[in-house]
């Protein structure tokens, strides 16, 4: 899901700078037509974006009155519109989140192993670096670093905690309708290239929302090590979480 939301989303923007750009945003005197190829690309490669709404929605998804047949195979911009439209396949939306995940499960002082590891790419760390236009060289000029004690690139901090929270959504965050805040982020050892990362999260506290009876507030508590046992992140983060829907059957 975030794969497919990621990749619509950028080659929607860069098509907008396209067409801001007129016949000059084709051109090389800009990046934009470099980005909107790169953002275009990432709709094919991993599995088009076809693929998972495919998978779940099926042909025999119908649309709403009003609105054109879909295609045997929806597209993602079908999916986005059925979604829009709250139509009778929320079943199967279901589906593509876990059944243990909503407010009413998570239970103060449980400690989640997360099941995915990442390895840390030079992609992962210089392209992001390079986007949000973090000008240390520690992050992206080897040869400044080979002269250092730490002997290598680093990855920047803010890619770090990025992958320890991803690695944890599946269990804390796939019902999670928003996220209220980051804090107590500490990054306690360095991390380089082609180190794998591992995230395992507690939960800290829980409470009502107090403007929303369909969601309570979770705080976590997430870290994560790498392939050595070492801690090199540490973050809390609150989450406004769904709760169980009442036309689900209760955890037993």
């Amino acid at each position: 899901m975030a794969k497919w939301f990621a990749s619509e989303m950028a080659e929607r923007v860069t098509s907008q700078a396209l067409q801001i750009h007129g016949g000059h945003g084709y051109t090389k005197d800009f990046a934009i037509e470099r980005y909107w190829r790169d953002a275009r690309l990432t709709k094919i490669f991993e599995g088009t974006s076809e693929i998972p709404f495919a998978n779940h929605l099926g042909p025999t998804a119908r649309p709403p009155a009003g609105r054109a047949a879909l295609s045997t195979i929806p597209t993602a911009l079908d999916c986005m519109a059925i979604a829009g439209d709250s139509l009778a396949v929320d079943a199967k939306f279901q589906n593509l989140t876990g059944a243990d995940n909503y407010f009413e499960d998570f239970k103060v002082g449980d400690i989640y192993e997360h099941s995915r590891g990442k390895t840390v790419g030079e992609i992962d760390n210089v392209m992001v670096t390079n986007l949000v236009m973090n000008t240390a060289q520690s992050h992206f000029n080897e040869h400044l670093m080979a002269a250092s004690p730490l002997k290598h690139r680093i990855v920047f901090g803010g890619v770090t905690a990025a992958l320890v929270i991803g690695l944890a959504m599946q269990d804390t965050g796939e019902n999670a309708v928003n996220e209220l805040g980051l804090d107590k982020l500490r990054l306690k050892t360095p991390v380089f290239h082609g180190d794998t990362l591992y995230a395992f999260s507690e939960v800290l506290s829980k409470e009502p929302v107090a403007d929303d009876a369909d969601c309570g507030e979770v705080r976590f508590r997430h870290w994560g090590i790498n392939q050595n046992g070492a801690i090199v992140c540490e973050v809390e983060r609150r989450a406004a979480v769904r709760r169980r829907p009442a036309k689900l059957a209760a955890k037993p």
